[in-house]
């Protein structure tokens, strides 16, 4: 049994000296594959690190292309980091249809996983994405479970 656990204290980008996470959303489709929804970034409030009570909310590739990083790569990571990370814990915890995952990024650009998240908070994604989306965002677990089930029936 592990009596204490250390955490490598990680360097992470800002934002106009604000700390930031990208929450990634993480869901299976209608066919019953592993998709990238979307993703935000949560800008903390200055001097501090927590960003679920932040003072903005925006789309990824925005914060990443003030940044001047290199967006597409980054955002290519994420999405191959998300799929493999809900298909892992799939094989560990059993059927799952969606989760989040929160990133962090270090000051040479590595991503690191700070938490997932089995019910992940959505409403959050409605200060970065059209209504049409974020609906989507609702009803893609319905789709899923519709699936799942005829899938269980024809067994």
């Amino acid at each position: 049994m592990v009596k204490n656990t250390f955490v490598k204290k990680i360097q992470l980008l800002s934002l106009d000296g604000c700390v930031f996470d990208i929450r990634a959303l993480v869901q299976k489709n209608i066919l019953g594959k592993w998709n990238l929804a979307g993703t935000v970034s949560r800008v903390a409030h200055k001097h501090t690190y927590t960003t679920n009570i932040c003072h903005k909310i925006s789309r990824t590739e925005e914060i990443l292309t003030q940044l001047n990083l290199n967006s597409l790569s980054i955002m290519a990571k994420i999405n191959d980091l998300s799929i493999k990370t809900a298909e892992f814990l799939e094989t560990k915890l059993g059927h799952l249809g969606e989760i989040g995952i929160d990133f962090g990024l270090d000051d040479k650009a590595n991503l690191w996983i700070f938490e997932v998240n089995g019910k992940p908070t959505k409403g959050f994604f409605r200060e970065a994405f059209s209504t049409q989306i974020v609906e989507d965002f609702f009803t893609t677990p319905i789709q899923y479970a519709c699936y799942f089930h005829l899938q269980k029936e024809n067994i």
